[in-house]
């Protein structure tokens, strides 16, 4: 199985259209992707940063070089639950594993970047109020000027 293979097996897993992974891979087009399959284009660190962005257990050997398995046994499991995150934060997919002996384990650094991006989303939240707070104390302030 070439690189190339490998990468799409990667795609196939995550369920996404071609359109989809371009995009999960900063991709402004899926043509990119398209280029990269056909051969026009070689495999980027940026293209390998995505996809361990999305799966951090995947493994980067496996990619390049055909070398194990697709997923580091990062540590023994009980559950056989694997889980992508998408950049949004919600989660795309979930995969039972159980008719494969390795097991694949998320680390908790998916839930911690997904707190991060909600933890992000309401400061803007809490920003955005604070602004409306001091817009409501100025015009309080006005007020007992003019009485």
């Amino acid at each position: 199985m070439t690189e190339r293979e490998r990468i799409e097996e990667v795609r196939k897993f995550l369920k996404l259209k071609k359109k989809e992974f371009a995009e999960l891979l900063g991709y402004a087009y899926s043509q990119n992707y398209t280029n990269y399959l056909n051969g026009s284009s070689n495999l980027s660190i940026k293209m390998l940063r995505a996809i361990k962005d999305h799966i951090p257990n995947i493994n980067a050997d496996w990619i390049l070089s055909g070398q194990g398995t697709m997923f580091l046994n990062s540590n023994t499991s009980t559950s056989n639950n694997q889980k992508i995150i998408n950049r949004d934060g919600h989660i795309s997919h979930i995969a039972n594993n159980s008719h494969n002996n390795n097991k694949i384990n998320i680390p908790d650094t998916q839930d911690i970047e997904s707190l991060k991006r909600e933890i992000k989303s309401l400061n803007k939240i809490i920003k955005s109020q604070e602004s409306q707070l001091n817009d409501k104390d100025e015009i309080i302030k006005l007020l007992k000027i003019n009485r």
